[in-house]
């Protein structure tokens, strides 16, 4: 081969000379020599490049610098360390990564390789799932001095916002979604990115930035935006005007968003198909008809002790249009079905008819206080088969029971089970806390919690990123923050690789159930247990939803597996006092509460839990006085049932 090289530089040289030319200035050998030289180079690059493409990525790194470093002259050894710091990144060592970005911009500052960093460390933080990190070099790309090609600027700009959101960090998300629509308002995802801006802006109560990019918007993307984008930003912007008290603004936009709804049901009759709409959409026209419920609500002037009867009656005949009206806009809410509004609706709809009933209730105080015949307005506001009070009682009971039906119940529920059982003491409704898994999920095991957490948990994952310990730290780190959307974020970035994926399925379950996704959430308990049998969190997810459908029998297999796996597990001993609750075992569910109260004094809803079981116990009155007043001695000011409990004890310090 070598021989072959040489004729034919020999042969280029007699030619030349044949035809006259001048003999070159340079001796052939040496002009042999450089292109060797420059085959040998393109050799080295290729084979680091062969390596790459093989997704040898650890090898090609360890190439690529020692290309970098053995060929000091050539023109693309900083496309080299860029090249070995991909690599490295794919190779899961974002130390490494990281510290030949370094390098590339230490010695080669000037380069164009060197602009390309800062979007490269975004690639190297987020693969590892620090996104706090990766929204920092991110908005990086988009300094004024920085090189960015179009297309990693958009990128860069709709991750830096992603992230900063989902870490609850509003005001740099905003300012990076502002410079994504200042630069590029007319790319097929501005609509999208845009309405997002409106939305950053209103979290942060900036009402009139919100108000000027919701005007902004409908001007921009207005006629060709899709009919999902349209609903969303009606409904943002009746919420806009909403917050500023103006009603007549907001119930005209929310109502735009059902004329948004009934185009896109009637695209999909035509195609006999489903709405085309996401799950941000359904929550936008659930959100819109809700709030039309609530400005009805308030067309209703509230009947005030002390009024005349004939004032009264004229504020009921002019509430009933409105309460109508009001209920109906609940009722469709509901039937939307979406997670986040439908049981504050049903609980809406149950507090109307309450208001309804109290109002009733007021009535015939004044009438009776007023008339001279008082006999028959007593009888008619006496007990017995009222028709507002089985209203009322029938609006909760359905809350209640749509929650059995969707097998989970958040705070709305509890409320709507609370009013029930204070309107209808016979109503065998459990008032009992349910706990919650994460009761026993939330801690970041002790050697990543120094006072200097998020470093701790960066070095962490820095230092054994192939190890899913960090990982699921830093996912619970988010968790126990409230920002669930990281938690996701965090989790689906570790599912692709992470050897044991039953703790992240069961984390993303306790997520999904914070966001009220309850057939996410099943999925994933599901998912978990499928994976690890012994998934303690997987068991104990699937039967606290059981719980709250009050299903004893779906729930119990789950808690004896959760408490055969860990036997002294508080959650799983919790979830097995409320299954003896369920079924009618007071004594056995008492020993097991008065068991953890002896192991968790200060928590208040244990306390509680026995407050209900013994109060309603004719035989265990003393102890159920006893066990409210410890609950509301421990109990914050803001615990939902600390009023339920001071009636309590009024009740049975009278009895």
């Amino acid at each position: 081969m070598l021989g072959t090289i040489r004729c034919f530089c020999s042969g280029l040289l007699v030619a030349a000379l044949a035809a006259g030319c001048s003999p070159p200035s340079r001796d052939p050998d040496a002009e042999f020599q450089a292109l060797m030289a420059q085959i040998e180079e393109k050799r080295a690059f290729n084979a680091c490049r062969k390596l790459e493409f093989d997704k040898r990525h650890r090898e090609a790194g360890d190439c690529f610098v020692a290309y970098h470093d053995r060929e000091r002259e050539k023109p693309d050894r900083a496309e080299a360390l860029l090249r070995a710091a991909t690599a490295y990144r794919e190779a899961r060592d974002p130390a490494a990564a990281l510290a030949v970005l370094g390098r590339l911009v230490a010695e080669h500052p000037s380069s164009e390789p060197a602009s390309s960093v800062p979007f490269e460390r975004g690639e190297v933080y987020r693969s590892v799932a620090l996104f706090a990190e990766a929204a920092a070099a991110y908005e990086a790309v988009a300094l004024p001095d920085a090189a960015s090609a179009p297309d990693r600027l958009l990128l860069a700009l709709t991750r830096a916002a992603s992230y900063w959101q989902a870490l609850g960090e509003h005001a740099r998300a905003v300012a990076a979604l502002d410079t994504y629509c200042d630069r590029f308002p007319t790319h097929e995802d501005a609509a999208r990115v845009c309405l997002e801006l409106g939305g950053g802006y209103l979290t942060l109560n900036d009402l009139d930035a919100a108000q000027r990019e919701s005007e902004r918007w409908f001007v921009r993307f207005g006629k060709a935006a899709s009919l999902d984008l349209l609903a969303q930003a009606h409904s943002r912007a009746g919420a806009v005007h909403w917050r500023r008290g103006d009603r007549s603004a907001a119930v005209a936009a929310f109502e735009q968003v059902w004329v948004e709804w009934e185009r896109l049901k009637g695209r999909a009759v035509a195609q006999q198909g489903r709405p085309d709409i996401t799950e941000k959409g359904l929550d936008a026209v659930a959100m819109a008809t809700y709030y039309r419920g609530e400005a009805f609500l308030e067309a209703m002037a509230p009947i005030e002790q002390g009024q005349t009867v004939a004032d009264t009656i004229a504020l009921i005949e002019r509430g009933g249009e409105a309460a109508a009206n009001a209920k109906h806009m609940f009722d469709l809410t509901c039937d939307l079905e979406s997670p986040v509004w439908a049981t504050k609706a049903r609980r809406r709809r149950g507090e109307l008819e309450d208001q309804i009933l109290q109002g009733f209730e007021r009535f015939t105080e004044a009438a009776v206080a007023q008339t001279s015949n008082p006999k028959t307005l007593q009888a008619v506001a006496a007990d017995g088969p009222n028709p507002l009070r089985m209203n009322a009682k029938g609006a909760y009971r359905e809350c209640h029971d749509r929650a059995v039906g969707m097998q989970w119940a958040d705070e709305n529920v509890w409320a709507c089970r609370r009013r029930l059982t204070e309107l209808d003491p016979s109503a065998d409704v459990p008032r009992l806390r349910i706990p919650f898994v994460d009761d026993r999920t939330t801690a970041v095991p002790t050697e990543l919690a120094p006072a200097d957490l998020d470093a701790a948990l960066r070095k962490a994952v820095l230092d054994a990123p192939t190890d899913d310990a960090p990982y699921l730290a830093v996912a619970r780190h988010h968790y126990r923050r409230g920002h669930f959307d990281a938690v996701v974020l965090t989790i689906d970035s570790a599912l692709s690789w992470v050897r044991d994926k039953a703790p992240f399925h069961a984390l993303a379950g306790m997520t999904a159930l914070r966001q009220n996704r309850w057939f996410r959430a099943r999925r994933a308990f599901e998912e978990a247990v499928a994976l690890d049998p012994r998934s303690v969190e997987g068991h104990l997810g699937l039967a606290l939803m059981a719980l709250a459908a009050l299903d004893a029998d779906r729930a119990k297999p789950h808690i004896d597996t959760a408490l055969n796996v860990a036997p002294s597990d508080p959650v799983a001993r919790k979830a097995q006092a409320f299954v003896r609750r369920l079924r009618g075992d007071i004594v056995g569910a008492a020993a097991d509460y008065r068991a953890l109260i002896a192991l968790s004094p200060s928590e208040p809803d244990l306390h509680w839990n026995l407050c209900v079981l013994l109060s309603r116990q004719e035989a265990s009155r003393d102890e159920g006085l006893a066990a409210c007043r410890a609950f509301v001695a421990v109990a914050p000011d803001a615990h939902p049932e600390r009023g339920s409990a001071v009636k309590i004890i009024d009740m049975l310090a009278h009895f």
